[in-house]
C-alpha cells in the first residue's frame, strides 16, 4: 500500500467497511506531522473518513 501502511485486517459492523492499517514510524514532530498530511491525503484520495480511534503508538521491538 502507498505511503508505507501495511493491511492488517478488514471488518464489516453494520454496514461499514473498516481497515485496520498499520506502518512504523519514529514519533519525532516531523513525523507525526507527516503523519497527519498522509491521513489527510489518503481521506481525500479515496474518500473515506479517518477517525482516529485506535490510533497507537508502541515501543519499538528491535
Amino acid at each position: 500500500m502507498a505511503l508505507g501502511w501495511r493491511l492488517v485486517d478488514v471488518s464489516d459492523a453494520d454496514g461499514k467497511l473498516y481497515l485496520w492499517l498499520e506502518r512504523e514510524q519514529s514519533t519525532t514532530p516531523e513525523d507525526l506531522a507527516r503523519l497527519r498530511q498522509d491521513t489527510l491525503r489518503m481521506e481525500a484520495h479515496y474518500k473515506v473518513k479517518y477517525d482516529g480511534w485506535e490510533t497507537s503508538v508502541e515501543e519499538a521491538t528491535d
